[in-house]
């Protein structure tokens, strides 16, 4: 089950950097590594949220997780990341602010 999990983990993360490297190429600008290296959480926090979501519909499932503890803590780094990403940018200290929110 691991192995499969890993697997996943690991295509979904090279289909988001393979996306952000198109998106790079096509606007001519500089890569970010951060950015590069923040696809492969989002992309452990995608599977093990949605493994996470089906064991709790489906009891055999949370049975065949060897190690849960691991997933749990990848799905909460994800969660973490992205949460302090969105406050980075919704404050304007990473980047611009996002439309609709004023300093008013």
């Amino acid at each position: 089950m691991n192995n499969i999990i890993w697997i996943i983990t690991l295509l979904i993360g090279l289909f988001f950097v393979g996306f952000y490297f198109v998106q790079v190429y096509k606007k001519r600008c500089q890569y970010n590594t951060s950015l590069v290296i923040t696809s492969f959480l989002y992309g452990a926090g995608t599977v093990t949220g949605i493994l996470l979501i089906l064991s709790l519909i489906f009891k055999e499932l949370w049975d065949a997780i060897p190690d849960r503890n691991t997933y749990i803590t990848i799905g909460g780094l994800a969660i973490i990341a992205v949460s302090i990403s969105e406050m980075l940018k919704n404050t304007g200290i990473l980047g611009e602010k996002k439309k609709g929110i004023s300093s008013e």
